[in-house]
């Protein structure tokens, strides 16, 4: 049995891939974890699947809806270095 760990984004349209993924192969015998934001635990846990948050500090439970409101860029810098897939943080 191996030990699958699967990132993705907490938006609807990334969850809806992965899970199933995570699904077959849990149903194949496997382990499966997803790693995400706290917002997407509640759907994770739904479908079946192990979740281990990450990045707690930075985006907090509700922080989804902050991702892709245009206003949060401008409100926060770090929300927007993470739709920018930028990897460093601003002080």
């Amino acid at each position: 049995m191996t030990h699958f760990a699967l990132i993705c984004p907490s938006s609807t349209g990334h969850l809806h891939t992965m899970l199933p993924l995570g699904q077959e192969l849990k149903r194949r015998g496997h382990r499966v974890t997803l790693l995400g934001i706290l917002d997407s635990q509640p759907k994770t846990v739904a479908a079946g699947l192990e979740f281990q948050a990450i990045g707690e500090s930075d985006f907090p439970q509700g922080a989804t809806k902050d991702l892709f409101n245009p206003k949060s860029a401008i409100q926060n810098p770090k929300w927007f270095c993470h739709q920018k897939g930028i990897n460093q943080q601003i002080n």
